[in-house]
């Protein structure tokens, strides 16, 4: 699919007061660490307000983007720039508290017949809706520019701001998604296992734990919860992705 410089990774990195822009920064750098440790031959951008493209204790990133849209600086809504100022034809948008622990590049391969590929979120179906419209997660997405990807973001960018910046993203991106003619592959938990999940909290068989830990190749975590840190301390290979972090 394409050559190497047609693929990447890309972070947005936006703040509203200093305690959220010294947690942003400590997350994407965890985030980079691990991507560029596991997968050194993927190009990445970081998309960033002022404050911290001025950063200089960030790992090197091959862009560095100014955002374009402040109304969304410390919020959800920051994500939605991903695509429209992606310099990548086919882009992994990551959250940065995405941990990437293993040779993501293959997920690319996904897009090989579809648009775009990305999870459900553990609440399946959108809340509120009767139409039962499917509930995705937007923090792990493989992404092929196109025409029609464009104007999705264009129309989850204009939404987003007009129902407010803290509206909840995802909501507003899956019902964008079932009225769009856009190709979505779903994928499985490997690419996106949120360690944050309250099931973690209240227990989780220890076999189907493991074998989820084992297969992960991107975990999601602000690592603040104590549940989510304990349960990533589980991981087989913890004290490896410890050194790299």
């Amino acid at each position: 699919m394409g050559t190497t410089n047609d693929k990447g990774v890309v972070h947005v990195v936006t703040s509203r007061d200093s305690k959220s822009l010294e947690r942003s920064i400590i997350e994407v750098t965890r985030s980079i660490k691990l991507l560029k440790v596991f997968n050194p031959n993927l190009l990445i951008a970081l998309i960033g307000s002022p404050e911290v493209l001025r950063n200089t204790s960030l790992p090197k990133t091959d862009f560095l983007i100014p955002s374009q849209w402040p109304e969304f600086n410390g919020y959800m809504g920051s994500k939605i720039q991903s695509i429209l100022l992606s310099p990548f034809k086919y882009t992994l948008v990551l959250d940065n508290d995405t941990l990437p622990i293993s040779d993501i590049s293959s997920g690319f391969d996904f897009l090989n017949n579809r648009d775009i590929a990305l999870s459900l979120d553990s609440e399946e179906e959108v809340r509120n809706d009767t139409r039962g419209l499917t509930n995705f997660q937007n923090g792990v997405m493989f992404v092929k520019k196109s025409d029609d990807i464009i104007t999705l973001f264009e129309r989850w960018t204009t939404t987003v701001i007009g129902k407010g910046p803290p509206t909840p993203t995802r909501y507003v991106f899956s019902k964008l998604l079932h009225d769009s003619n856009i190709n979505i592959y779903t994928l499985s938990r490997n690419w996106n296992l949120r360690i944050d999940d309250p099931e973690y909290r209240y227990g989780y068989i220890e076999p189907l734990l493991q074998r989820s830990l084992s297969s992960a190749r991107i975990l999601h975590s602000h690592l603040l919860r104590p549940y989510a840190i304990e349960i990533f301390k589980r991981h087989p290979r913890f004290e490896h992705i410890k050194q790299i972090l």
